[in-house]
């Protein structure tokens, strides 16, 4: 007997099995899908005949099969028939039908590689073909055909208890133990346990709210101020790499973006400049990519780019600027680009962070706008793929300057974290200091610096060893006074 002919007659036995149990359907539906290659053409057609009785909930008999054969195809199907009955009559063996399975399983994974082996020698030999393209084509691919597979998708209970009885022991010693990055705001890390691996994070805001500002915030509290630096890459497809890098100056020395922007600076700011200079371990940390459009397959890209020192954390600024051929509507498009920033999460272990704008209406609401899941424009799927969604929320963007007992809120912003599939739904309130690009923990009692300054100054109380005190109170509150500059 040939191979062929041996693979043959394990397909009849398989299909044989279920046209006399109908529940064994169930049991191998997950590995032997509608993408799943049969040897015969006419076991094909029969399988398909099979899903599409279970779709409708009905039996799966050979004259149900018999019935849906003739309704897939619109006329006889002599060949599909006549296998038919010869399957009605064998008496198979369904002990044996894990075997079966991945006997045919296995088939036909080969028979899809070997199909993308053949399409690859021949786009190689086209010269206008680039070859960077080819690599990336060839890595979508396998990585389809690997995610088909059972290889580490099944994991026992067994093995996931012991994972995290392990994870348990590693972190008794160690108080407040995040499993992610830290994101540098204490009340966040608490809601969300830090940036995980494999995560998928959405930040959403109306513009000049500060998206950008918070998501800088962010990637230096990741790579710069953490103990262990880590690396980032930073996608700005609606700022170039110098823009951007001004504002993440602007954040790192507490010096004015208008006056970085200007490229003149006074005696005072550069002294800052000098003192929290990047080191040039840190500088190699942050990649800036600027292309003004992108695709998923450039994120791709450039983390196998660097494989060799590999990246941390990803950053999209931002998600309405990317671009998908999947999809004939925008929403389409953008729902595959979401599943395959899923994709990616999972696959490089990596946390990544899109920035999203938001539709319209908020602006159009009266009884509140603080942004809701609803509102993130163009597709329902961001919020269906994400993780963690967060919004930022400014009153004073919608000309509120006090709040209900009169106090001011300016800079005031709500980090409003609107869906959270491992923690805690919460709002953070920070400040934004928009003149230098800094978000920092809001405090409701920050006229009270001025009280304490101003008693300890009356009371002649500023002892030396109070000095570093005054500077950093008074610093504090000049800051928050300080007009905020949009960008």
């Amino acid at each position: 007997m040939s191979p062929l002919d041996e693979i043959i007659e394990v397909e009849k036995q398989f299909l044989a099995v279920i046209l006399n149990d109908h529940d064994t359907y169930f049991r191998v539906a997950h590995i032997i899908t509608a993408s799943t290659r049969f040897s015969a053409p006419e076991h094909q057609e029969i399988y398909a005949a099979m899903q599409l009785l279970v779709e409708r909930n009905d039996q799966i008999r050979p004259s149900t099969v018999l019935f849906a054969l003739k309704e897939l195809s619109g006329r006889e199907n002599t060949n599909a028939e006549a296998r038919l009955r010869e399957l009605a009559d064998i008496q198979p063996d369904a002990s044996a039908m894990g075997s079966y399975m991945n006997i045919i399983h296995r088939k036909s994974i080969r028979g899809e590689f070997h199909t993308i082996i053949q399409k690859s020698q021949h786009d190689l030999q086209n010269p206008a073909f680039d070859v960077l393209d080819l690599l990336n084509d060839i890595h979508t691919m396998t990585s389809s055909l690997l995610a088909h597979t059972t290889k580490n998708k099944e994991h026992t209970l067994k093995d996931l208890w012991k994972s995290h009885t392990e994870r348990f022991k590693l972190n008794q010693d160690t108080a407040n133990q995040l499993s992610g990055f830290s994101t540098g705001f204490e009340k966040l890390d608490a809601a969300i346990n830090g940036l995980q691996p494999g995560r998928l994070y959405v930040i959403g805001a109306r513009p000049s709210v500060g998206k950008t500002a918070f998501a800088i915030n962010l990637m230096l509290n990741v790579c710069i101020s953490a103990e262990k630096p880590r690396r980032a890459i930073y996608f700005s497809h609606e700022m170039s790499a110098d823009q951007l890098s001004q504002r993440i100056m602007a954040c790192k020395s507490g010096i004015k973006l208008e006056h970085i922007a200007k490229g003149v600076l006074d005696e005072k700011e550069w002294e800052l400049l000098n003192q929290f200079q990047i080191d040039e371990k840190t500088n190699e940390n942050i990649i800036i990519d600027d292309r003004p459009s992108g695709t998923v397959k450039d994120v791709r890209e450039s983390l196998h780019l660097h494989s060799a020192n590999p990246i941390d954390i990803v950053f999209v600024d931002h998600l309405q600027y990317l671009k998908s051929k999947q999809g004939r509507y925008r929403d389409e498009e953008l729902t595959h680009i979401m599943k395959e920033f899923k994709e990616l999460s999972y696959e490089f272990k990596i946390p990544i962070i899109l920035i999203s704008q938001l539709n319209r209406n908020v602006e159009t609401r009266t009884s509140g706008r603080i942004p809701m899941l609803s509102d993130l424009r163009e597709s329902g799927s961001i919020e269906q793929e994400a993780d963690v969604v967060m919004f930022l929320y400014r009153p004073e963007y919608y000309e509120v300057l006090t709040d209900s007992s009169g106090e001011g809120v300016t800079g005031e912003t709500h980090l409003r974290i609107a869906k959270n599939r491992t923690g805690i739904l919460d709002t953070i309130h920070l400040s934004a200091l928009l003149h230098n690009q800094r978000f920092i923990p809001y405090d409701k009692l920050h006229d009270q610096l001025h009280e304490i300054i101003e008693a300890k100054e009356s009371e002649g109380k500023w002892s030396k060893r109070f000095q570093d005190e005054k500077k950093k109170y008074e610093k504090d509150v000049n800051n928050l006074d300080q007009e905020d500059t949009p960008f």
